[in-house]
């Protein structure tokens, strides 16, 4: 699995109490709805990520990456912002020219929404949810509604779901978890893909 590294890493603010986390959404989250979307029988086209609820889009479409070494499969990318589902009150990293890092008081499921994919079909979504979690399982479970289901493959190695719909969809989902060091706790990245990362990187 390709190493994730947003921009917010170093921002990272200190790790506060854990937070009680709510029930199931009654709507689907965008993790779910991407998740779907990856799943689905027929591979998604770039069309499709406009209908993904809850993601504010930065670009109307996918724009080919800067990185001239990047795969074919992950040679488009679009980029957002969005909630993750069933989670409270967290301080989260700022980051100002004069004042440097800071901390807010936010939602902890803010993340950022990636996007990648060839020209015409979207390979891989990866969600970073700014603030650390330990509790994979229970996240994942509260972005997904009574239609679909987590299940984890984690073994010594890789921490790896898979994500089961009713109509026999399936998703899979690794979990990077990245040290902050001395800016903070790090973060947590989500890589959902529609085959086994396993048979992906064999490739």
């Amino acid at each position: 699995m390709p190493s994730i590294a947003p921009k917010t890493a170093s921002l990272a603010a200190p790790n506060p109490a854990p937070r009680p986390l709510t029930r199931r959404p009654t709507k689907p989250s965008p993790f779910q709805s991407l998740a779907r979307l990856l799943a689905a029988s027929d591979r998604a086209g770039w069309a499709a990520s406009d209908r993904v609820a809850g993601v504010r889009w930065r670009h109307s479409g996918p724009v080919e990456c800067q990185d001239v070494d990047s795969p074919p499969q992950r040679r488009f990318v679009r980029e957002g912002t969005g909630l993750l589902a069933g989670l409270g009150p967290a301080l989260l990293p700022t980051w100002d020219e004069a004042q440097g890092v800071g901390t807010r008081t936010a939602n902890e499921g803010e993340c950022s929404i990636a996007l990648y994919g060839d020209a015409e079909t979207v390979h891989e979504a990866v969600l970073v949810k700014y603030h650390p979690t330990d509790d994979v399982g229970g996240v994942l479970r509260r972005q997904l509604s009574t239609d679909a289901a987590a299940e984890s493959l984690a073994d010594a190695v890789d921490d790896i779901h898979i994500i089961r719909f009713r109509d026999g969809g399936v998703a899979y989902v690794a979990v990077e978890h990245v040290e902050g060091g001395r800016s903070g706790p790090g973060f947590t990245a989500f890589v959902v893909t529609r085959e086994h990362p396993r048979s992906r990187d064999a490739r």
